[in-house]
C-alpha cells in the first residue's frame, strides 16, 4: 500500500523535495523551509482562492432567492417535491455561477504536498538531514501518537492547538452573513487536531502555516468585502 502511494506521488515527492532543498541551500532552517512551501503553495493557489471568495458572494448574493423556493416547498416531503426544489436551487446556483464545491479546491490541491511531505519525512531516503531535522528539539519526522519523547509532546500540542485556532478564525472569517453554528465552531477543529495528530512534526508545522495563510487571507477577504 506504502509502495502503491509512493509511486502515484512520486512526482509531488519530487517537487516538494526541490523546493525543500534549494530553499534549505539558500540558508533556510528545514523548519523554515517548509513555511516557504506553505508559501509557494498557497502563492500558486491564490487564483483558486480569488474565484472562491467571487463564487462566496455570489451565492450570498442568491440566499434570499434559495430561503424563498425552500420556503415553496415547506411541508411538502415527498420525494418529486423534494427534488424539484433541488432542481430550482441548482439552476439558480448555475445561473449565477456558483460551484458549491468550489470552497473545497483549495484544500484537496493542497493533500497531495502534506501527503508527500509525510512520505518524504517517513522515509528519509532523498533528504537524510530533513528527518533528523529538529524544532525546538522536537524532530520533524517525530509523531504524537507513536510514543514521543517530552519535546515532541510538547510542540505537537502547540502546534495542533495553535491549528485549532486558527481553524476557528477561518470560520468565522468565512461566514457570509449566516452565524457559524456553534456546534460546528467546536467539532471542527477537534476532528482536524484528532486527524492532524498522527501526522509528523514537520507536516504539522506545514498545516499550521497553511491554517495561517488561510486565516489572513480570509480576514483580508472580508474587510474588502465590506469596503464595497
Amino acid at each position: 500500500m506504502l509502495d502503491t502511494l509512493h509511486s502515484i506521488l512520486r512526482p509531488v515527492e519530487d517537487a516538494v523535495t526541490f523546493v525543500l532543498l534549494h530553499l534549505h541551500d539558500l540558508g533556510a532552517p528545514w523548519p523554515l523551509a517548509i513555511v516557504g512551501l506553505v508559501v509557494l503553495a498557497r502563492t500558486l493557489l491564490l487564483p483558486l482562492f480569488v474565484a472562491q471568495q467571487r463564487s462566496a458572494l455570489r451565492s450570498a448574493a442568491l440566499r434570499p432567492q434559495v430561503l424563498a423556493v425552500q420556503e415553496r416547498y415547506r411541508g411538502r416531503t415527498d420525494v418529486a417535491s423534494r427534488q424539484a426544489m433541488q432542481r430550482e436551487v441548482t439552476t439558480l446556483h448555475r445561473d449565477a455561477g456558483v460551484n458549491p464545491l468550489g470552497g473545497c479546491l483549495p484544500g484537496l490541491l493542497q493533500s497531495p504536498v502534506f501527503l508527500a511531505l509525510t512520505l518524504t519525512l517517513e522515509s528519509g531516503d532523498t533528504l537524510a538531514s530533513f528527518g533528523s531535522a529538529t524544532l525546538a528539539g522536537a524532530p520533524l519526522a517525530g509523531v504524537l501518537t507513536q510514543d514521543p519523547d517530552p519535546a515532541t509532546t510538547v510542540v505537537a500540542v502547540v502546534l495542533l492547538l495553535l491549528t485549532a485556532a486558527l481553524q476557528v478564525v477561518t470560520m468565522r472569517a468565512s461566514s457570509t452573513g449566516v452565524a457559524t453554528p456553534t456546534s460546528l465552531l467546536v467539532a471542527i477543529p477537534v476532528v482536524v487536531v484528532f486527524s492532524a495528530a498522527h501526522f509528523p512534526i514537520g507536516v504539522l508545522i506545514y498545516w499550521a502555516t497553511s491554517g495561517a495563510w488561510t486565516a489572513g487571507q480570509q480576514l483580508i477577504a472580508r474587510q474588502l468585502v465590506r469596503r464595497r
